[in-house]
């Protein structure tokens, strides 16, 4: 809003206190936390809903872009990389679309689909590139665009594209061994190509220099809103000196403890306010996947399972692995995408055909049920720790008692369909067409194709 209206990155004193607490203070102006990128990315649909007066809409539709276009990355990763058969790989892309909490993140302005589509998109564009030499320099273009994009979407993917990367650099290598010796070939095309990352990065340095005075200072690491409050400071107090101090005691390296990291993965996985597994049954089949892979295990698997890892140390570790309110575990969309992946795999490896999709449409059942709770009413839930304070309940049980109280921040209900029936009515609608689409293509559409594959 503030971009698009007031031709600033910078917040007004109005605006800052709407998003507080996610607000840095810095030469008396005040700034998101977030990159801009997600920010940016929007501003074209943000001027097309304000054409038609709807301009949040039209900012939010844009993220739900990236959310179909993960579906579609999820299908032909299967395909390509795990080799799943076309039917499993489109059970997939729907398990991840409807049977997890991305849902919920997919029909507001979170960067989790946006980074999610650039791992994603990253890794198949390297795969094209080993299996389609002549695309090589294109590809690598992409990937190394696609790198330096993500971190103007979120910082901590400089850290989540480790496994990309690694495997994208590991394509131009190759090992060779003669009768007294290896030779190493390397292609320079990585090298080159580099420069359009180093562009993007000099950008963001830019931005960072004219707002924040450093390329290397991030909005992230500025004081906060609420600690200048509490510091009872104002325009006639604040000193620069008062800042620097106040801005150097948010190290971002302390926002990560290794020694948080069992604590952390039990809240991401396996909690009742943020447990993957509790908001997600579904995903407890990608375990059965995951054993079929690894007994072929190929190079595109070992990174596909290093991205599940690298996120669940990074945000396991992370002070606030919670995710501040949110619904479900919103940090490990990126892994959500590729266990349904393998849930995929699974499906086409198994030789238990109808035992395998009755239990695959019951989980995606009870998973998509929970899912839509978050999607039609809210996604701002406190943790356990917070909801037992303010005496609210700190899962989607939250969520129903909205649902049952016809409480819903549905555009599209409220728009056209809360005169024709109630928000539970409306949720059953929902869910009844998500269902009936993966009924039919899990056990209808297979009697009329003679080859899955």
């Amino acid at each position: 809003y503030s971009i698009a209206e007031r031709k600033s990155f910078a917040l007004d004193q109005q605006l800052a206190t709407a998003a507080n607490p996610d607000v840095g203070y810095y030469k008396g102006k005040y700034f998101i936390y977030f990159a801009p990128g997600v920010s940016i990315l929007a501003l074209p649909l943000y001027y097309v809903g304000k054409f038609f007066n709807i301009p949040q809409v039209g900012a939010f539709f844009t993220v739900s872009l990236f959310a179909a276009c993960n579906m579609v990355l999820v299908y032909l990763l299967s395909r390509k990389l795990l080799g799943a058969h076309a039917i499993p790989a489109v059970v997939a892309s729907f398990i991840f679309a409807f049977a997890s909490t991305s849902w919920s993140y997919a029909i507001t302005m979170y960067q989790h689909h946006v980074s999610t589509f650039f791992i994603l998109s990253s890794f198949l564009a390297v795969w094209i590139g080993n299996h389609h030499k002549k695309f090589t320099i294109y590809t690598s273009l992409y990937v190394w665009g696609a790198f330096g994009l993500s971190l103007f979407v979120d910082y901590p993917n400089a850290i989540l594209f480790l496994p990309v990367m690694t495997y994208f650099l590991y394509s131009f290598f190759s090992m060779q061994e003669g009768k007294k010796k290896f030779t190493f070939t390397y292609n320079l095309v990585p090298i080159i190509t580099s420069i359009l990352f180093v562009i993007l990065i000099g950008l963001h340095g830019y931005y960072n220099f004219v707002h924040f005075d450093s390329p290397t200072r991030l909005s992230g690491s500025l004081v906060g809103f609420d600690n200048l409050n509490s510091k009872k400071l104002s325009k006639a107090t604040t000193t620069d000196k008062t800042i620097s101090e106040l801005a150097n005691q948010k190290d971002q390296q302390s926002y990560f403890k290794e020694k948080d990291l069992p604590r952390g993965f039990a809240i991401l996985t396996g909690s009742t306010d943020r447990g993957l597994f509790f908001y997600s049954p579904i995903f407890l089949l990608a375990f059965l996947g995951i054993r079929y892979g690894l007994k072929k295990l190929s190079i595109e698997q070992f990174f596909l399972l290093s991205t599940i890892c690298i996120n669940l140390f990074l945000y396991g570790s992370w002070g606030d692995p919670w995710g501040g309110w949110s619904f479900g575990p919103r940090y490990l969309v990126p892994t959500m995408a590729i266990l349904s992946m393998y849930i995929g795999l699974w499906l086409s490896k198994t030789k238990r055909y109808y035992a395998s999709r009755i239990l695959t449409f019951v989980l995606f059942s009870i998973s998509s049920a929970i899912s839509l709770l978050g999607a039609l009413t809210t996604n701002q839930v406190p943790p356990k720790v917070e909801g037992l304070f303010l005496k609210l309940d700190y899962n989607y049980l939250l969520n129903y008692q909205y649902l049952t109280r016809n409480i819903s921040s549905s555009y599209m209900y409220h728009q056209y369909f809360s005169h024709l029936m109630s928000v539970g009515g409306y949720y059953m609608l929902l869910l009844g067409i998500v269902l009936s689409a993966v009924f039919i293509i899990l056990f209808i559409v297979p009697g009329f194709t003679e080859n899955e594959d």
